[in-house]
C-alpha cells in the first residue's frame, strides 16, 4: 500500500506493482469476492489503483 500511495503522490499513471507474495497478486489479479482481513485489504488496495492510467501487478522471485 506504500508502494501505492507513493506512486500517486508523485502522480505516475503508468506503473508496474511487484510482490514476492504469490497470494497477494493472485488476489489482487483475480479480486474475488472475499471475506476476510486480507480480503478487506486487498480491495481497499483495489480501489487505490483505479487511480493509475495503466498498472500491471507481478509475482516476483
Amino acid at each position: 500500500m506504500e508502494g501505492i500511495k507513493l506512486a500517486r503522490i508523485k502522480n505516475l499513471e503508468r506503473v508496474i506493482f511487484k510482490s514476492d507474495s504469490t497470494s497477494i497478486v493472485n488476489r489482487v489479479r483475480k479480486s474475488k469476492n472475499d471475506i476476510t482481513i486480507i480480503g478487506h485489504r486487498v480491495k481497499e488496495t483495489i480501489s487505490m489503483l483505479d487511480f493509475f492510467s495503466e498498472l500491471k501487478v507481478k509475482w516476483i522471485r
